[in-house]
């Protein structure tokens, strides 16, 4: 059962803990997350694997960042917590036996956090099977409720796709901006109502007759999706992976990204897609949106699948 906030943490936490009631009929023990607690009570002579997808930048370089959100009166608490999880985290990463990453940059994070030198990394599987070219590119119909006051019934043939998560780290609302000054130009939003930034964005699109949120459809059906768009964007700050690439590359499908995080393992610059500077301006994005024409990308399809 989902809980939130720090009592659903806790509670999380101490489940890992006593796991081992679970964990003792197995002699091979994969952790990931916030389950690496449950390596304290692993019996000796279980194998232990952790593979670290998502790092927890607030216990070291994010502290500050995180903190920023937090209401001042609760700092004290606050502080306190981030501590004694920093010494489980770095005690957790002792007891494990074999540490697993998925891109260079979460290996050289988790080098300098916990002294080990035996990382390795095992980058994400992408299933090519579904994620994969289509002969002919299907115009796409929107027919949702685009945050306006009636319904919109409009054919795309030409669209670029952003299908991040709606958080503030995904910096979706930096292309929505960008896409608002480009009206030429149609951009499709996968959401998830879960997404915390979700009304926000919606809010900055309103009325924009070029940019369109679809619902999160079906794994087959956002496959087709991409693989008919022109381009994926995703300007995520420093993505410790980010499978939206490997995904859209499976379709032949290139990236306008940011230099930065897992997309310098995945993309290959004017290759496979873009890669622009971490500091990145609204006209950039304007700039390679523009430059990323249907011809061009298509240009790299051949690359993105060998990639």
């Amino acid at each position: 059962q989902y809980h939130t906030g720090w009592v659903g943490y806790i509670r999380m936490k101490w489940r890992f803990l006593f796991s081992s009631k679970v964990t003792k009929w197995y002699d091979r023990v994969i952790l990931s997350g916030e389950a690496s607690t449950a390596v304290h009570l692993v019996e000796k002579n279980v194998k232990t694997f952790y593979y670290a997808h998502s790092l927890p930048h607030e216990l070291f370089d994010g502290r500050k960042e995180y903190m920023k959100r937090v209401p001042f009166f609760y700092h004290e608490f606050f502080m306190i917590a981030l501590f004694v999880r920093k010494y489980l985290f770095l005690y957790e990463m002792r007891k494990i036996g074999k540490i697993m990453t998925n891109s260079l940059h979460n290996k050289k994070f988790l080098e300098e956090w916990t002294g080990r030198q035996d990382i390795e990394i095992l980058y994400p599987p992408v299933n090519m099977l579904r994620f994969r070219p289509v002969r002919d590119k299907v115009p796409y119909t929107i027919e949702e409720h685009n945050n306006v006051e009636s319904m919109i019934t409009k054919e795309i043939t030409e669209y670029y796709i952003s299908f991040a998560r709606l958080t503030e780290k995904k910096r979706i609302d930096k292309i929505v901006h960008a896409f608002v000054h480009m009206p030429e130009k149609n951009l499709i939003i996968i959401y998830n109502p879960d997404d915390p930034d979700r009304e926000r964005i919606m809010k900055m699109g309103m009325g924009c007759n070029n940019i369109f949120f679809h619902y999160e459809p079906s794994d087959m059906k956002m496959a087709q999706i991409v693989a008919s768009s022109v381009a994926s964007i995703s300007v995520a700050k420093d993505e410790d992976f980010g499978s939206v690439a490997t995904e859209s590359m499976s379709c032949g499908i290139p990236l306008i990204a940011v230099d930065e995080g897992g997309f310098q393992d995945t993309i290959v610059n004017g290759k496979t897609g873009i890669l622009m500077p971490p500091d990145f301006t609204l006209y950039q994005i304007m700039e390679w949106v523009k430059w990323m024409t249907p011809a061009r990308a298509n240009s790299m399809k051949d690359a993105c699948l060998e990639r």
